[in-house]
């Protein structure tokens, strides 16, 4: 017995019908956009700052007080990243990276060992590189603002290209 698995995708197409969802979308994203920047270099740096000192701790006599600032600047580099992403948005693309492990391997049972391999693999990256789940909400932020963007463009050149064909029409009946 075979069944099909269907294809995880990581991130989602926003798709709009009227102008005014896509306003909305636009107006939301771009307020959104900056303070998810801010968060996501945040993590960058604080990713840095951890990979720096602790090479440099793992060296020096003051192991423990090393460990204490690694473990407070790794906790304000989660914050952050879960600032500029949200709680949900974590477990949903934790969730979304398990699936994917389970829809790789094709044998029942390996594919649920493959599905907590995938949650334990996200976990992991989320304590060790947050940054990463940053980018992705960015990212995912520009892609809503530009499709926004592109349909609003989109939408404005169709109703102009309607008014100079009325006015065609206007000027043929006269």
């Amino acid at each position: 017995m075979s069944r099909k698995k269907e294809k995880v995708k990581l991130f989602k197409n926003v798709e709009f019908t009227d102008v005014d969802y896509a306003k909305q979308v636009y107006d939301k994203e771009k307020a959104k956009f900056k303070f998810k920047l801010v968060c996501t270099v945040i993590s960058a740096i604080g990713n840095l700052a951890v990979t720096v000192v602790m090479s440099d701790m793992l060296n020096a006599s003051g192991f423990m007080l090393g460990m204490q600032y690694i473990a407070t600047v790794v906790f304000m580099v989660g914050l952050a990243a879960t600032f500029a992403t949200g709680p949900i948005q974590v477990l949903k693309t934790m969730f979304s990276i398990g699936k994917f492990c389970y829809c790789i391997v094709p044998f029942f049972l390996f594919d649920l060992i493959g599905f907590l391999f995938g949650l334990v693999f996200a976990l992991f990256g989320l304590i060790y590189f947050p940054v990463l789940y940053s980018l992705k909400n960015l990212y995912q932020s520009y892609k809503d603002k530009k499709e926004a963007e592109e349909f609003l463009a989109f939408n404005n050149s169709l109703n102009q290209d309607m008014s100079n064909h009325g006015e065609m029409i206007q000027l043929k009946i006269s």
